[in-house]
């Protein structure tokens, strides 16, 4: 699952996903486009607990859309 379909599975907008973790909305697009390589673990579970998601399935989805960038 994408970090994308994570916070759409959540019921989120980017705008609100980056009110639910203190993000900008460029950051969280930043983050789902993979362009940023390696967020921080604040961000990270700051996105796994804003999305219901376990934090190492949303590892994965950092790591798989910055592999993603061409």
């Amino acid at each position: 699952m994408t970090l994308r379909e994570m916070r759409e599975a959540a019921g989120l907008t980017q705008e609100q996903a980056a009110d639910a973790t203190g993000l900008s909305q460029p950051s969280i697009s930043a983050i789902e486009l993979g362009r940023v390589a390696n967020p921080g673990i604040e961000t990270v579970s700051s996105l796994s607990k804003a999305y219901g998601q376990p934090l190492e399935a949303v590892i994965a989805a950092v790591r798989a859309s910055v592999g993603e960038v061409a």
